[in-house]
């Protein structure tokens, strides 16, 4: 914004004394800023064009200039192609310049599911000259000139003309090849004349004709990740809420709470022209983020302290897409209980865990174990693990179970039959004793 503001100031003085000065810009931006300067565009477009190289920190690409851009290039010669001839047809040529929107992230170009090709050609016609052999004179006059330009993706066929729309639907990263094919068809009459009683006449003329195919290809591959994205009230406070926001293939987030806000970006973009003034849309992978008047509890999940009373709104976005939704921070306490039908059970026993309220799912870990579930939920009794916990958002509550070891409870029991022999042998013997000392 400090820059757009700059830009803005030195506008408003410079037409009245001088030209706008590309030494403002970048070195990276001063070759696009002097095509702008030497373009026959009016000083009104000249300066929307300038005002777009102060723009934005980066973050977001600017597909928009980029079209408006590429598309009022005049292309009158090829950049990568090398051009053909066949009979009259010389010097011909076909080239897909851009795919629009498209982004260059790791040396692969990506493309959006719609779009635009933009290609160009030229080729020119040069017929033959000269009497032919046996001639006392020829003429040559061209008949027809044809072509048919076909853009194709993957060969199946897009349009015609030289910006064609394209809808498509790929996975995910899958290669995607378009195409531009030429194809030149040139006729041409040759009227022979011969020598009759030394008067060079009109014998006859023939049709000859020359067709030549040309095709340009440009790899690229298919954008569409699945953007992912939850955002929960945790817990409420008296002033705040507690948020999680989880999130996944994205270039941009950010949480906008009007003035306190999280942002966050994986990508830098930037905008450079090839040889001829195109312009492309480049991605570098960055770890940015920016965090206004709000407190990070956590980072993996991350959440969030945010104030209270605030609209919230949250925004993802891709190379391409953006996705907008309001926060829903609406936050209900439920309680929550467990509970089964006994207390002890043999270690390898089955126990069941009921759940309230019913029809209501949260997670039950026991022994290692987490199991989202509602109304029951099945566990087989591990020895040395009792604690049986249920978790709904940030609500826990604690059940313990006594597991028994078969092994100990055998010995248990059979120590305690001993005993009580022992103790029964013990009384009667106390009995007969005391008897035969009464006699």
């Amino acid at each position: 914004m400090k820059k757009l503001f700059l830009f803005l100031v030195v506008t408003a003085i410079l037409p009245a004394v001088t030209a706008f000065s590309c030494n403002l810009v970048s070195l990276e931006l001063q070759p696009l800023c002097l095509e702008i300067q030497n373009s026959n565009l009016t000083e009104y477009e000249k300066d929307l064009l300038y005002s777009s190289l102060f723009e934005g920190d980066n973050l977001i690409p600017d597909h928009d200039f980029v079209y408006a851009w590429n598309t009022g290039l005049t292309i009158n010669e090829p950049i990568r192609t090398v051009k053909q001839n066949q009979g009259t047809i010389r010097d011909a040529w076909v080239e897909i310049f851009s795919l629009m929107p498209s982004v260059v992230e790791d040396n692969n170009l990506y493309v959006h599911q719609s779009g635009k090709v933009l290609s160009k050609y030229g080729y020119n016609v040069i017929l033959p000259s000269g009497t032919m052999s046996g001639d006392c004179h020829t003429t040559y006059q061209l008949q027809s000139s044809n072509i048919v330009l076909q853009i194709l993706e993957n060969n199946h066929y897009l349009g015609s003309g030289e910006l064609t729309n394209y809808f498509i639907s790929y996975p995910h990263n899958a290669p995607i090849t378009f195409s531009a094919v030429l194809q030149i068809s040139v006729q041409y009459r040759i009227r022979h004349y011969s020598l009759d009683e030394d008067e060079c006449v009109f014998d006859y003329s023939e049709i000859i004709g020359d067709s030549l195919m040309i095709q340009d290809n440009v790899p690229a591959r298919m954008y569409n990740p699945q953007t992912y994205y939850s955002f929960i009230v945790k817990n409420s406070y008296q002033d705040s809420l507690l948020v999680e926001l989880r999130y996944s293939n994205y270039s941009y987030l950010t949480l906008d709470l009007e003035e306190p806000f999280y942002k966050k970006a994986r990508y830098s973009y930037n905008i450079q022209p090839n040889s001829i003034g195109l312009l492309q849309v480049t991605a570098t992978i960055q770890n940015y983020t920016n965090i206004h008047n709000i407190f990070i509890e956590n980072q993996n999940p991350l959440r969030l302290v945010i104030p209270k009373d605030h609209d919230c709104e949250l925004s993802l976005r891709n190379h391409f897409s953006n996705l907008i939704t309001p926060c829903d921070l609406s936050y209900t306490q439920r309680n929550i209980s467990i509970f089964g039908n006994k207390t002890n059970y043999f270690e390898g026993e089955l126990f069941t865990v009921y759940i309230f309220p019913p029809n209501t799912q949260i997670n039950i870990s026991y022994a290692n174990q987490t199991i989202t579930a509602q109304n029951s939920v099945v566990f087989n009794a591990t020895k040395g693990h009792s604690l049986v916990l249920a978790q709904l958002n940030d609500v826990q509550v604690r059940r313990y179970i006594n597991v028994i070891d078969i092994g100990k409870y055998d010995l248990t029991k059979e120590i305690s039959i001993a005993s009580a022999f022992f103790y029964v042998l013990f009384a009667i013997l106390k009995n007969y004793l005391a008897i035969r000392f009464l006699r």
